[in-house]
């Protein structure tokens, strides 16, 4: 049930046009922490779709420039939210995106978003993100995180399927042609626990190995892991 506020909230996240209830919800209850998470939640959106997927150093500096005033305001939000509720743990995770994005420092934020919730998938995963070595992380930082995990998801198995993400990690940031020459590693990631993710690699790994049937049945596991996601799709 941890989780189900995530979920709820993710409308606000991958729909533009959220923005309009957002603010009208804001408008008429801005004392609400729930509606400054709404408020915050479409912002960090926006910044995202600012950022991009490019490198930091490879986004131009006008994007950077809005994406940055983006954040700013979503942070905002989230820290009223926060004063309004201080257990309301996508507020907390917010400012942590936020600061991956914006190349800030995460640690800090971590470290509170985990003590508020140690069992919570999303918030574990936001953690996991925010020490890879693309946003600034390092291995031994990841490695905490499996720890983290290994003490933990005996009250929550779904935290094992970030253990599957970590391991696959260099197979994420490696090129598509490439991932034909990891097939045997990717299966053995697969097998971890089921990530859609890890599953949406093999598939690519099947199919530059010319095997069609199989990268199907791979990315029909993604499918089935992330049925909302239009990539996995």
């Amino acid at each position: 049930r941890r989780e189900r506020i995530f979920i709820v909230f993710g409308i606000f996240f991958f729909i533009s046009v959220a923005a309009e209830t957002a603010a009208a919800w804001l408008a008429a209850a801005p004392d609400s922490a729930y509606a400054q998470l709404a408020a915050g939640v479409q912002k960090d959106w926006a910044a995202g779709e600012m950022r991009g997927s490019d490198s930091y150093s490879a986004t131009p500096k006008h994007r950077l420039e809005k994406m940055s005033r983006l954040v700013e305001e979503a942070s905002s939000y989230f820290d009223r939210a926060l004063v309004l509720e201080p257990t309301l743990s996508p507020a907390c995770t917010g400012l942590l995106g936020g600061a991956i994005i914006a190349s800030g420092n995460s640690a800090v934020i971590a470290e509170r978003c985990v003590k508020m919730d140690p069992y919570s998938y999303h918030v574990v995963n936001k953690w996991r993100q925010s020490v890879e070595p693309r946003w600034g992380g390092s291995e031994e930082e990841m490695q905490s995180v499996v720890d983290h995990i290994d003490r933990h998801s005996n009250k929550n198995p779904a935290l094992q399927t970030i253990k599957a993400i970590i391991a696959g990690y260099r197979y994420e940031v490696a090129p598509y042609e490439s991932l034909g020459d990891f097939l045997e590693p990717l299966l053995a990631v697969a097998k971890i626990a089921p990530s859609s993710g890890v599953f949406e690699k093999l598939s690519m790994a099947y199919a530059y190995k010319g095997e069609p049937k199989l990268s199907l049945a791979a990315q029909t596991q993604a499918v089935r892991f992330e049925p909302s996601s239009s990539r996995m799709r």
